[in-house]
């Protein structure tokens, strides 16, 4: 339960629209925008994506009126650094659980959250949408950096791309070895994400899918 990963989620920036932009039936996905929260970086970092209504957390829609024709911007760190933890807290099957994400506990994580939502507000209030933004609605206007900080860790969700608690490799803190078998238990093998060491910085639907390809090969192969 060790090393659980994510990617962070701010949901969301909510925006007046000057017109009704039809029932929410998308999942946000239909287009999307990656970039760096530094120009040093070597690769994008950031990740944000529109909903045509609202699509905020209940701490965000408790603190503004967003009611309206509205629609958001969800903006994430695809290269978080936080990790936390998976506990049972029972020791039978179904038993509860202690889940800890650790969202943001990284300074680095943080500072790249405020500058994926400063960046996703003017891109809503930019010249090329002009023909839908009305107006701010969640945060309610331009934010200092400072004052943004409290707003990401309200908006703070996530994109359920949980890793990491089952990970592989060769030290003797690893829980499975490079062919996916748990160390020290014969005939068990682990096929999801939890076998990833490091979250990778892309939806972990691929990568899963790659694992338990191989995790078939191997079985196969040991037949």
């Amino acid at each position: 339960g060790r090393n659980l990963q994510d990617h962070p989620l701010a949901q969301a920036c909510v925006f007046r629209a000057k017109r009704p932009l039809g029932p929410v039936t998308g999942n946000g996905g239909g287009s999307m925008v990656n970039w760096k929260s530094r120009p040093d970086l070597p690769q994008a970092d950031l990740h944000a994506f529109p909903v045509q209504g609202n699509s905020a957390e209940p701490a965000i829609r408790a603190r503004y009126e967003i009611s309206g024709d509205v629609f958001s911007f969800g903006a994430g760190v695809m290269r978080s650094k936080s990790v936390g933890h998976l506990r049972l807290l029972e020791a039978r099957p179904g038993g509860a659980l202690e889940i800890q994400p650790n969202f943001l506990a990284e300074p680095e994580d943080l500072e790249a959250m405020v500058t994926a939502v400063e960046a996703v507000i003017e891109m809503a209030a930019a010249r090329a949408n002009a023909h839908v933004f009305a107006g701010f609605a969640a945060p309610d206007r331009r934010l200092s950096r400072k004052e943004t900080v409290p707003f990401v860790r309200d908006a703070c969700s996530t994109f359920f791309h949980t890793c990491g608690t089952c990970r592989m490799g060769e030290d003797e803190e690893a829980v499975v070895d490079s062919r996916l078998a748990v160390r020290g238990i014969g005939g068990l093998t682990v096929a999801d994400a939890s076998v990833i060491p490091i979250i990778p910085s892309c939806n972990t639907h691929a990568p899963a899918t790659m694992i338990g390809e191989r995790a078939a090969d191997f079985i196969l192969q040991a037949a």
